[in-house]
């Protein structure tokens, strides 16, 4: 019997190949001119790429499509925010609840509207993103309604510094989605993909995949909005998309 060898789910070929990616990436602002702009973008390029392979585990994986992601991605800006001014918590615990806070928030409406199918969930999706956004500007005391919140430049990472927070986020998404892609849980939500007559679906995807996604989508991928989209403002415009 031979032994098991590691990460089964990925080939040596490949975690290789990602590892040198990531590598060059991290040194590149080290040693190549970059000026605040570029550098900048490309840390925002890297947070949206993690942003969309997170959607992906619920528009791929179950095979339904949100356009309510804006309002998680915008409840987990606000609460770090929030959390950041009125109790002076440091930063990365501010990301971290910010993304809990999101997560619970998307398993809230993601538990009866995922009852729906196809047209019809993607529809009301839109409607969570339009009551929330509208719930955000009228809550002025809480979101700072327009104007949005401002956090004081010194309270964590500098833009220059986000370039690298953006990449490891975008590692931790590309590692958990080619895990669930391997995965058995993954693999659960094929059948919710399967399409019969192009009307209506044949199965389901069993509930542990179905009802987490949504939940697993905004806990990574918001909490480190609120700096890295608008420092120093955060904007409600956030929950018009992301």
């Amino acid at each position: 019997m031979t032994a098991a060898r590691p990460f089964q789910w990925i080939s040596v070929r490949a975690l290789i190949a990602f590892a040198v990616a990531v590598l060059v990436l991290w040194i590149a602002p080290l040693v190549l001119p970059l000026g605040d702009y570029t550098h900048n973008i490309i840390g925002l390029t890297f947070m949206f790429m993690a942003a969309a392979l997170a959607w992906n585990w619920l528009g791929g994986f179950v095979g339904q499509i949100s356009f309510g992601h804006s309002a998680m991605f915008g409840v987990g800006g606000f609460v770090a925010a929030r959390l950041m001014l009125a109790f002076g918590l440091p930063t990365v615990v501010g990301w971290l609840a910010g993304g809990l806070v999101a997560g619970v928030y998307a398993l809230l409406w993601g538990h009866p509207t995922l009852r729906l199918r196809g047209p019809y969930f993607s529809i009301a999706t839109i409607g969570v993103g339009e009551a929330t956004r509208l719930i955000a500007t009228y809550w002025s005391d809480f979101t700072g309604g327009s104007s949005g919140l401002s956090l004081p430049l010194a309270s964590g990472p500098t833009k220059y510094q986000l370039y690298w927070y953006g990449l490891y986020l975008l590692v931790a998404a590309v590692a958990i989605s080619y895990w669930l892609r391997r995965s058995r849980i993954g693999l659960a939500g094929l059948p919710a993909t399967i399409v019969h007559c192009g009307t209506s679906l044949v199965t389901t995807a069993p509930a542990p995949i179905t009802l987490w996604s949504p939940m697993l989508i905004p806990s990574t991928t918001t909490a480190f909005e609120p700096i890295q989209t608008s420092s120093p403002i955060v904007m409600p415009l956030v929950l018009m998309g992301c």
